[in-house]
């Protein structure tokens, strides 16, 4: 998807237009090295194209990123996405993580060089000029802690690392119920041992109503927690994690609004390079972001650490559903092809006969026709006669096989 982006922006400057002819070929090989990585693990799939697939899939695809606040996507994102305790000093050090912050510094100082003889025109320069030239991640991370201060005043918590519990409203009530709960259940065993001792007194059987007493507790304990896991379940896993990401991308559009000016302007490369700057730096702090979360002191910072976390989970999921949806639907005109295809003529694939070579028809089989010679009249019969498969069979026909034995078979047909 970057480098799709790169070359979109290389043709809205109009670096295209001059040298078409010149760089013909290297714009081709990059056509066919995007369309390869984009598309080339869906093409060869014989049942891509089929409509019931692509419902189905459509359904895995929200439940994927919607089900559950966003719960499958963030197991998958732990597990195949984050390493812990690995690659902060790694990260850091990296080459390619100071050569990301080189072309930060780089496009930095060609916008300033392009910005400054703009805004010194306006009246309020310096807000313009501090709106184009800050990372576009403020009002993202203030977004994001207001979300993590509501989850710690209701008590739900988000946590990939599993982080101690915040000392929140929420939680401050959940352990003041189980200290209630446990004092009336040390109240409650006082006055049924009690009960107890005086139902003996009076030589009664304390058996039955023992086991009863249990099993009244146990179901009244089911009880109690069911009721207290549906009373908590809305709030048990914090704000869906989609609307925080939606609301991270709204938070950097506004950002964005300084470097209107360009475009009003008519500075097209200059907001083209205005995009690239701040692209650069959400890519750079993510990447930051995830030497953060993965190394060893993160979990010490506890609640303080959920912000970042947050910001990066909800770009990174952002990130993933527009690629995603990205190769989704510009593949749904195919779908629509071969629903149109199998409605005229059910055999028949196009995408069978593009991929494969093959239209989708059944492949024909070889049945071999076993043709006999009667010795008597010279007359030939074959497997499909009647009598074969009347189910008629009398004795005399064995016996006039054993006198008779037919030859062995001369013409083999296919069919």
């Amino acid at each position: 998807m970057n480098l799709l982006t790169l070359v979109l922006l290389i043709w809205w400057a109009g670096g295209m237009s001059w040298a078409v002819w010149l760089l013909c070929g290297i714009f081709i090989c990059l056509a066919l090295v995007i369309f390869s990585w984009l598309y080339a693990p869906f093409i060869f799939n014989p049942y891509q194209f089929r409509p019931q697939f692509f419902y189905s899939d459509l359904r895995a695809w929200c439940a994927f990123f919607f089900k559950a606040n966003g719960v499958h996507w963030m197991e998958w994102y732990k597990k195949d996405q984050m390493k812990p305790r690995r690659g902060f000093a790694a990260t850091v050090l990296d080459l390619n993580f100071l050569l990301a912050f080189f072309w930060i510094v780089l496009w930095l100082a060609v916008l300033n060089a392009k910005i400054v003889t703009v805004l010194h025109v306006l009246p309020r320069w310096h807000l313009w000029y501090i709106g184009a030239l800050l990372p576009p991640v403020v009002f993202s991370t203030a977004f994001c802690c207001g979300v993590v201060l509501i989850e710690e005043l209701v008590g739900a918590g988000r946590s990939m690392r599993g982080a101690s519990p915040g000392w929140s409203c929420g939680n401050l009530c959940r352990i003041s119920s189980r200290r209630r709960g446990s004092k009336d259940s040390r109240d409650m065993s006082d006055a049924e041992s009690a009960a107890t001792n005086r139902f003996q007194e009076f030589g009664g059987s304390t058996s039955t109503a023992s086991e009863g007493s249990s099993g009244s507790d146990e179901s009244n304990d089911e009880d109690e927690s069911q009721s207290t896991w549906r009373r908590h379940r809305c709030c048990a896993s914090g704000a869906p994690l989609a609307i925080v990401a939606v609301g991270c991308l709204a938070a950097t559009a506004a950002e964005l609004y300084p470097l209107t000016i360009l475009r009003t302007i008519g500075w097209r490369k200059a907001f083209i390079t205005a995009l690239l700057y701040k692209a650069f730096w959400v890519h750079f702090l993510r990447q930051f972001c995830v030497a953060l979360v993965r190394s060893k002191c993160f979990p010490r910072l506890g609640a303080w650490g959920r912000p970042v976390e947050l910001w990066l989970l909800a770009f990174s999921m952002l990130r993933d559903m527009w690629a995603s949806a990205f190769i989704f639907w510009t593949l749904s005109p195919l779908v629509a092809l071969s629903a149109i295809s199998q409605w005229v003529c059910p055999t028949w694939s196009f995408h069978h006969l593009l991929v494969y070579r093959q239209p989708g028809h059944t492949a024909r089989e070889n049945v071999e026709v076993l043709v006999y010679h009667d010795s008597g009249t010279g007359e030939q019969s074959g497997l499909d006669d009647e009598s074969s498969f009347d189910g008629s069979h009398d004795g005399s026909s064995d016996t006039e096989a054993e006198s008779n034995p037919s030859p062995r078979p001369t013409v083999t047909s296919r069919i």
